[in-house]
């Protein structure tokens, strides 16, 4: 005759899980997926130092052994909920804390646990006490899960958790559903303004999608590009770029995707909801349809990078390099920068280096601003240095392949080898010119150096 053995999980299963790399956000993420799973319209997180508690409005736990059981799961559980797998809920309560109480109320009847799963595993019986049903058949159903004894360093993403949930749980809030951490309504941020736009609305074999893409309107100012793709009550993946935009740069495109399960099949979400089978497929179909967005969105947005690094390299030129140029310039204009030209008893005093009060200056020997450009356009050299009287212009050559990969380290590199080579030779025409075609990164490091030291700016320098 048959037997039926139990067959408990082996011994060491709950240290791997609580030294899992599984993180604030994605344990609390994992149980707003469970209350939203069950019909929640209301959910209230509290977490503070010793305690966490959510609780919810849904519909309750309907099999509470099997929710606590590893390797089982609520036997409400469908196909086509974001908790499946049925191991979210197990694998973030344990990884927060010691203690879990769950107390739920499903068609009127009450029922409650409490686990310790350090002493569950070390007793080896994993055998769970549950509370007699208690009949409460006029009283609304409900979940509570309380979590306490923290393990070490739970609380790292604390702080900028409630903005982390209001943007992954964006499409549920949108739907109607409230959630409040600690006392706060969470409010999900809007979707980036955008032009060009393209919506596409189809199936990938039979399943459901819609897609809106275009050119972010305002990209300086908007923290959010490549894709956002939504699926039933949350975001499941942010910010993707992964295999999404072919050669084209991301950074001035933003999309939207919602995955359905309204069409012939279910799409296959992974375990901890953060990847989906199907990506590369669906990618690849949008991209065919949006390539010639996605090149125009590409041409803007190089000139974006380049403006943006012009902001960064200009901050930075000028904290660690302005200082040695103002220096430099009040060593040698001592004197008034006058000489005394053979041929006439008339002094006269050139320009270049004048008394910035008098007209006809150009060098302010007080000033310490560097604004880089990267609209210098002459393709066999680098660029130039132009000082002006309130301010010092760095031309560089964006069509230079070194300047082209965008490396501010690189760069920066670059405008001050520019920079030293000007000063060293004192603004002589006759200077050696740094052509891009003949020199390489190396060598573009050991002419910086040479000329560094032989200005003593070494110190400046490695401010960089």
């Amino acid at each position: 005759m048959p037997q039926r053995i139990k067959c408990p999980p082996t011994t060491g299963i709950i240290a791997p899980k609580i030294n899992s790399r599984l993180g604030l956000k994605a344990a609390m993420s994992e149980l707003v997926d469970n209350a939203a799973d069950k019909g929640a319209k209301n959910i209230v997180i509290h977490l503070d130092r010793k305690t966490m508690v959510i609780e919810d409005d849904g519909r309750g736990v309907v099999d509470l052994p099997g929710m606590v059981t590893i390797g089982r799961h609520d036997a409400e559980k469908a196909e086509s909920t974001m908790g499946r797998y049925g191991v979210g809920f197990k694998d973030s309560v344990i990884w927060l804390g010691r203690y879990v109480e769950i107390e739920t109320r499903h068609h009127g009847i009450r029922r409650s646990t409490v686990i310790d799963w350090i002493e569950t595993e070390r007793s080896k019986d994993w055998e769970f006490e549950f509370s007699d049903p208690i009949d409460e058949p006029d009283k609304p159903s409900f979940t509570r899960i309380t979590v306490t004894s923290f393990h070490e360093h739970r609380l790292r993403q604390s702080r900028d958790l409630g903005d982390a949930l209001a943007r992954r749980f964006a499409p549920g809030i949108l739907k109607g559903i409230s959630i409040i951490h600690n006392g706060e309504t969470l409010i999900p941020p809007s979707l980036p303004e955008l032009t060009d736009t393209i919506v596409i609305d189809d199936d990938l074999d039979g399943l459901h999608f819609r897609a809106t893409i275009g050119i972010l309107a305002d990209p300086k100012n908007e923290s959010r590009f490549a894709y956002d793709v939504a699926y039933h009550h949350r975001l499941i993946r942010q910010g993707d770029d992964d295999d999404a935009f072919g050669d084209y740069s991301k950074e001035r495109l933003y999309g939207y995707v919602e995955l359905f399960d309204d069409g012939d099949g279910i799409w296959t979400v992974s375990q901890y909801k953060d990847e989906f089978e199907e990506r590369p497929e669906l990618y690849a179909l949008i991209f065919d349809r949006c390539q010639e967005l996605f090149a125009k969105a590409d041409s803007l947005g190089h000139d974006l990078q380049f403006r943006d690094l012009e902001d960064e390299l200009s901050t930075r030129l000028s904290g660690s390099f302005g200082k040695l140029i103002r220096e430099k310039r009040r060593r040698k204009t001592s004197g008034n920068g006058t000489h005394e030209p053979k041929g006439t008893p008339k002094k006269r005093t050139r320009a270049s280096k004048s008394d910035p009060s008098r007209k006809g200056s150009v060098k302010d020997p007080n000033s310490n601003s560097i604004v880089i450009k990267f609209d210098y356009v002459r393709d066999d050299h680098i660029g130039e240095v132009q000082f002006g009287q309130t301010r010092t212009l760095v031309h560089l050559n964006p069509q230079c392949y070194l300047i082209a990969q965008k490396d501010p380290s690189v760069v920066a590199a670059i405008a001050c080898a520019l920079l030293a080579n000007e000063l060293a030779h004192d603004g002589d025409k006759g200077l050696e010119v740094l052509e891009y075609q003949a020199d390489d990164a190396l060598q573009f490091i050991k002419k910086f150096t040479e000329i560094t030291q032989a200005l003593d700016c070494t110190e400046s320098s490695e401010t960089l």
